[in-house]
């Protein structure tokens, strides 16, 4: 006895909207990139210390951060280096002491740039700017030419 097999019919094809779904999408990618942070850069702010605002926009990448805060206290990567009310001098001699060893540690290729080491500033809004400028002379001095300012932005 034969048998005989029916032949199936091809199944149809189905229609899925999917709209809704690309919709979803898009308002995820775009919230993503709107929040995505290409910056290298985490940066752990010192005990009484107001930044400056700023409306720009540009990124840094990480260097070493020295910081002066309302008491004109001075850090370099959060560790505590010296306060200039105790006198000038002495500050900024500790200050350039504590350069030379974070030079020492940047790789060769940094180290020897034409235009010199990057280094980002994180004042308190308050500081006059002849601190910031014997700062950032010492800082040159010892080979930290590029400055990058950081200050607090509308995020």
């Amino acid at each position: 006895m034969k048998r005989r097999f029916k032949r199936r019919k091809a199944p149809e094809a189905l229609d899925i909207d999917i709209t809704s779904l690309l919709d979803i999408l898009v308002i995820m990618l775009v919230f993503l990139l709107m929040n995505y942070n290409a910056s290298d850069l985490k940066l752990d702010v010192v005990k009484q210390l107001e930044m400056a605002d700023s409306e720009s926009t540009r990124i840094t990448h990480y260097a070493p951060v020295i910081q002066v805060n309302g008491d004109h206290t001075i850090f370099l990567d959060m560790k505590e280096i010296s306060r200039m009310p105790a006198g000038e001098g002495p500050a900024l001699a500790a200050l350039e002491q504590a350069l030379k060893v974070k030079h020492e540690e940047l790789p060769e290729k940094e180290r020897k740039a034409e235009e010199g080491a990057l280094i980002n500033l994180v004042f308190d809004r308050e500081t006059d700017y002849n601190k910031i400028e014997k700062i950032m002379s010492t800082s040159a001095k010892v080979g930290f030419t590029q400055f990058k300012f950081i200050v607090r932005g509308e995020h």
